[in-house]
C-alpha cells in the first residue's frame, strides 16, 4: 500500500489543486456575475454550460488520452483550462462566459479521466478501495479549500481569475515532475450510449438516482454564490457556507458508507435523501438570509453538504451490487453522463426559479429533489429483496462532486485472486493498524 500510494501520490496531490482552483473560479464567477448585475437564469445558463461541456469531454476524453498519453493530456487539459480562466475578466459577457464554461467543462472531464484511469491501472483490487478513498478526501479537500481563497482579493479585477489560473497551473509541477512509471491506458474505455434504457431496466434506482444527485449537487456548487448574493450574505459567508457544506460531506462520506455496506443500501438513501430534504425544505420555509445568525447558516451549510455528497457513492454501490463484471465501466460512464444531464438541467430550472420566484426557492428546490429522491428509493426497497453485498468495489467511498468517473473495476478474475491472496498473507503478517487504516479500508 505505501509503494502504491508513492506511486499515485503527484497525481492526487496535482489533481487537488485543480479541483481548488476550479471550485475558486466558480465561486468568483458567481460572485462577480452578481457585481455585474446578470440575472440568475443568466448565471444559470452560464453555469449549464459546464455540465454541457463535460458530458462532451467525458466522451471525447478516453480518445485523446489514448492517442497521446496520460501526462500529455493531463498537461493539455489542465493549460487549456487555466488559460480559460483568464479570459473572464478580459471579456465580461454572458455570451463568452457562457463559452468559456463549456471549454472548461470539457477539459475538466478529460482531467477526471486521466487521473482516475491512471489510479485504475496502478491499483490491483485488494488495495484500489484505500486508493478511491483517499483519492475522494482529496477531491473533497480540493474543493472546500477553494471558495475561501476568495477571500484573498476583490472579486471585481483581474487578481481572482489570475489567482485561480495559478493554481491550476501549479498542478502541473507535481505530475509532471514525479519520477514515476506512466501505467497504460487500457482501463480507458469509449461510452456506450446504448446503455441508458438497460441501466433503468437493471436498476430504476441507479437511474433516478444520478439524475437526482447531479441537480442537487451541480446546482448547490453553481448557484450557490448567487443564492448567497440573493438573499444578502457577504462574499465572506459566501465562501463559508460553500466551504463548510463540503467539509461536512467529507466527515460524513466513510461513515454512511460503512451504513450503506451492512444495511440495505435503498433504506439508507432513503433515509439521508430524505433527512435532508426535509431539513433543507424546512430551512427554506422558514428562510435564510443576511439577517439569520452565522452559526445557523453554517448548520444549515453542513446539514445540505452532509446529505447531497455522499448520496451518489451509494446510489453507485447499490447499482453495481445488480450489474456483472464486464458492464462495470458502461454503466458508471451512463451515470456520469445522467449526472451531467441532471446537472445541467438541475441548474437551468432552479436558476429561472430563484428569479421569478425568490432566491430561497434555491434550497427549497434542492429539498424537493431530494425528498423525491428518498421515497423514490423507499419505494423501491419494497419491489424486490436487496442483493448481497458479495464483493465491495470502493464505490460507497466514491464521490461525483460534480462529476467525477468511477474507476473501472473490470480486472481479470485472475488478478482479483492473486491480489485478494496476496493481501491474506500481507494482513497475516501485519498487526492491526486501528481506526485509521480501518477507515481508509471501507469499501475496498
Amino acid at each position: 500500500m505505501g509503494a502504491l500510494l508513492l506511486s499515485v501520490s503527484a497525481i492526487i496531490v496535482s489533481f487537488s489543486f485543480l479541483l481548488a482552483g476550479n471550485s475558486l473560479q466558480s465561486v468568483v464567477l458567481g460572485l462577480r456575475a452578481g457585481v455585474e448585475g446578470f440575472s440568475p437564469t443568466v448565471v444559470g445558463i452560464m453555469m449549464a454550460f459546464y455540465f454541457a461541456g463535460f458530458a462532451i469531454g467525458s466522451i471525447a476524453a478516453p480518445r485523446v488520452i489514448a492517442r497521446v498519453g496520460y501526462i500529455r493530456a493531463f498537461a493539455a487539459f489542465a493549460s487549456a483550462a487555466s488559460g480559460i480562466f483568464l479570459l473572464h475578466p478580459l471579456w465580461v459577457d454572458p455570451l463568452p462566459w457562457s463559452v468559456a464554461r463549456f471549454i472548461v467543462g470539457f477539459c475538466f472531464a478529460g482531467l477526471y479521466a486521466v487521473v482516475e484511469g491512471w489510479l485504475n491501472a496502478s491499483s490491483t483490487n485488494a488495495l484500489r478501495g484505500r486508493i478511491l478513498s483517499i483519492y475522494a478526501a482529496a477531491i473533497f479537500f480540493g474543493y472546500a479549500v477553494g471558495p475561501l481563497l476568495s477571500n484573498l482579493g476583490p472579486v471585481d479585477g483581474f487578481f481572482a481569475f489570475v489567482l485561480a489560473s495559478m493554481i491550476v497551473s501549479f498542478s502541473l509541477v507535481p505530475v509532471t515532475l514525479a519520477d514515476t512509471q506512466t501505467p497504460a491506458e487500457t482501463a480507458l474505455t469509449p461510452i456506450n450510449l446504448k446503455l441508458f434504457l438497460e441501466l433503468l431496466k437493471i436498476t430504476p434506482l441507479g437511474f433516478v438516482g444520478a439524475i437526482c444527485i447531479g441537480v442537487v449537487q451541480g446546482s448547490f456548487l453553481s448557484l450557490a454564490p448567487t443564492f448567497g448574493g440573493g438573499v444578502g450574505f457577504s462574499p465572506q459567508t459566501i465562501t463559508y457556507f460553500i466551504s463548510m457544506s463540503l467539509f461536512a460531506g467529507l466527515f460524513v462520506q466513510f461513515p454512511i458508507g460503512w451504513l450503506s455496506d451492512i444495511f440495505d443500501r435503498r433504506k439508507v438513501i432513503g433515509a439521508v435523501a430524505i433527512i435532508g430534504g426535509s431539513a433543507s425544505v424546512a430551512v427554506a420555509y422558514y428562510g435564510l438570509d443576511a439577517t439569520s445568525s452565522f452559526t445557523t447558516i453554517m448548520v444549515a451549510a453542513a446539514i445540505i453538504g452532509a446529505t447531497i455528497y455522499p448520496l451518489y457513492a451509494i446510489v453507485a454501490a447499490y447499482t453495481n451490487d445488480w450489474i456483472e463484471d464486464d458492464q462495470r465501466v458502461s454503466v458508471a460512464s451512463a451515470m456520469i453522463l445522467l449526472g451531467a444531464v441532471g446537472s445541467m438541467v438541475g441548474t437551468l430550472v432552479i436558476s429561472y426559479l430563484m428569479e421569478v420566484v425568490d432566491p430561497i426557492a434555491f434550497v427549497a428546490a434542492i429539498g424537493g429533489t431530494m425528498v423525491t429522491l428518498g421515497v423514490f428509493a423507499v419505494f423501491r426497497s419494497f419491489m424486490r429483496d436487496a442483493p448481497e453485498h458479495e464483493i465491495d468495489y470502493g464505490y460507497a467511498t466514491a464521490v461525483m462532486a460534480p462529476g467525477t468517473v468511477p474507476l473501472d473495476f473490470s480486472t481479470p478474475l485472475e488478478e482479483i485472486e492473486d491480489d485478494e491472496e496476496e493481501a491474506t498473507e500481507h494482513k497475516s503478517r501485519e498487526p492491526d493498524s486501528g481506526p485509521t487504516s480501518a477507515l481508509l479500508s471501507m469499501g475496498a
